[in-house]
């Protein structure tokens, strides 16, 4: 959303908890129910996914390249 409150860009998750934007223009996405993070390009193209063992709340992205 921008400053003025107009919807630049969205990316439709089911059960979503958190989305983080990263310095390279994609979103990091957390979905809670399926346990999954996912990197998302600006074209809505999922480009990393890491599928854990139990429920995800939040992840981030750090500046060597990991996501925690």
């Amino acid at each position: 959303m921008s400053m003025d409150k107009k919807i630049v860009w969205e990316f439709e998750a089911s059960n979503a908890l958190n989305a983080r934007p990263l310095e390279n223009g994609n979103v990091l996405v957390c979905l809670y129910s399926g346990t999954t993070v996912q990197e998302v390009n600006r074209n809505k193209e999922v480009v990393w996914e890491y599928k854990a063992s139990s429920s995800v709340a939040d992840a981030i992205r750090l500046p060597n390249g990991n996501t925690i």
